[in-house]
């Protein structure tokens, strides 16, 4: 209780209650009580101080205090802030250095405009709809250049992507560092609209020669120098599942065939085909004859295979002399 007249109260109590002060540099650690303000020029900045635990604490006008109870803003946890449009007066929450969440149970993000942005500082880049389940990753250097993934009833899902200035460049590349699984629910299917194309290798004959179709199903042989011819195998690789491959082989002005053909499977192994040690099961019973490339120069034979990955079976036909009229 205060003894006293009525203007020794006053006086006590305005004694008591938080200042706020002005001036230039930094306060003395030894002036104000807890809850005393100073607004303050420091190095040609406006800055604005509070007294808590009997330290000042100071941010420049217009930033948040990040020092309270001497944590900083990429040290708190889940423990020490719950913030909704009630407990703060402003629409940004900032740090000026890095921000780190690091909570025990679940962070739930909840925008009622249906939007949650990513930006660089100066660019938006990252678009989460809420409302229509879509995520948009737009191209930093030009925001009209963007892919989407959207999810639809039944869980149908749309990946797409836009080229803003309509020349229809936007392709979509995947790059998987394994293979990549298309797997169907049973009964349905994989459906195409426009074509499928494959990349074709380019071979050239040589002592021991390899068509790997674990690269591509399309593949060319220039058989120019006559070594698969002269006792040579020409090694046909395999990927580890069934599938139709093509191999076009190109003539020049030799007689030069392939001596001797081996079908391996994905590991590089010999086929198991009844202990046949890499034989290929031609149409016939027996190796084809290649096009006599001194008789018609640049003629090109096509080889078909059908490659059982469950059996380790190759099956091989060809056909013979494709040319200019």
């Amino acid at each position: 209780m205060i003894k006293g007249s009525n203007r020794d109260k006053r006086a006590l109590l305005a004694e008591k209650a938080p200042r706020t002060k002005t001036g230039v540099g930094l306060p003395n650690k030894v002036e104000g009580n807890d809850g005393d303000f100073q607004v303050r020029q420091v190095n040609n900045k406006v800055k604005l101080f509070v007294k808590y635990k009997g330290i000042w604490h100071g941010v420049n006008i217009g930033k948040s205090f990040d020092k309270i109870e001497e944590k900083s803003a990429k040290a708190l946890t889940s423990k020490d802030i719950f913030l909704n449009r009630k407990q703060v007066s402003t629409n940004n929450i900032k740090s000026d250095n890095n921000l780190t969440l690091d909570v025990a149970g679940d962070i739930t993000l909840s925008a009622d405009g249906n939007n949650i942005f990513m930006d660089n500082g100066t660019t938006r880049t990252f678009d989460f709809n809420t409302n229509t389940s879509a995520l948009k990753i737009m191209d930093e250097t030009d925001t009209t250049d963007f892919c989407s993934i959207s999810v639809g009833p039944s869980g149908a899902t749309i990946i797409s992507t836009t080229d803003g200035d309509g020349a229809a460049a936007a392709r979509l590349t995947l790059v998987p560092d394994g293979k990549i699984e298309l797997k169907p629910v049973a009964d349905t299917g994989v459906e195409v609209t426009g074509c499928i194309g494959f990349v074709r290798t380019a071979n050239f004959d040589h002592n021991d020669a390899t068509i790997d179709f674990r690269d591509t199903q399309k593949a060319h042989l220039d058989l120019s120098s006559g070594h698969a011819n002269g006792g040579g195998v020409l090694n046909v690789v395999f990927p580890e599942v069934s599938g139709n491959f093509t191999l076009v082989i190109q003539h020049h002005t030799s007689a030069y065939t392939v001596a001797s053909w081996r079908a391996q499977d994905t590991a590089g192994n010999a086929t198991d085909d009844g202990g046949s040690a890499g034989a290929i099961r031609w149409q016939g019973g027996s190796a084809p004859t290649l096009t006599d490339g001194s008789v018609t120069n640049g003629a090109r034979d096509i080889v078909s295979f059908y490659w059982d990955k469950t059996e380790e079976v190759t099956y091989g036909m060809v056909s013979l002399d494709f040319r200019a009229p």
